[in-house]
């Protein structure tokens, strides 16, 4: 059983707000295509409205919550449709790393630079091995500052659990 509240979350209030601006635009887009529809019906745009609104229930993020004895990986869906977790005890874990260049900063960069050219949007990548031989890859979203907390909460735990 898990505590109610988590020692350290990875939620992000900037991330939360560019994912609803996001959703929000693309309905704008999806109800002016179905508004467009009283005037003539066309198949394409049933097809782009139905794909838009498949897109938006697709989108998701990623959190990590630690607990005092497991770490959470939660996929958040649109309004909780699809949404799942992840529990892994902390005292199975082997080793945890994270890969990628996403942070804070490069985050706000390329807010700027995309407003002129296209810019990749960067991940990081969490690695969790487990003692029993699984290994968990998640591409996530989560600022590397983040990320970083996470894995030395957890490494602490190592620490005093030897």
């Amino acid at each position: 059983m898990t505590e109610k509240r988590p020692i350290y979350s990875t939620f992000s209030w900037i991330r939360f707000v560019k994912d609803i601006i996001f959703v929000l635009i693309i309905l704008y887009f999806v109800i002016n295509i179905f508004i467009g529809l009283n005037k003539e019906i066309s198949i394409n745009a049933i097809a782009i409205g139905i794909f838009l609104l498949a897109f938006i229930i697709m989108i998701d993020s990623k959190e990590l919550e630690v607990y005092n004895n497991i770490l959470r990986i939660k996929s958040n869906h649109l309004f909780g449709l699809f949404s799942r977790k992840t529990d892994i005890k902390l005292s199975n874990i082997k080793d945890i790393t994270c890969a990628g260049k996403h942070s804070q900063k490069t985050d706000l960069t390329q807010d700027i630079l995309r407003l002129v050219a296209p810019v990749y949007d960067f991940k990081n990548t969490l690695t969790i091995k487990t003692f029993d031989n699984k290994t968990f890859v998640y591409d996530v979203y989560i600022y590397k500052e983040k990320l970083d907390k996470v894995i030395s909460i957890i490494k602490k735990t190592f620490a005093n659990t030897v």
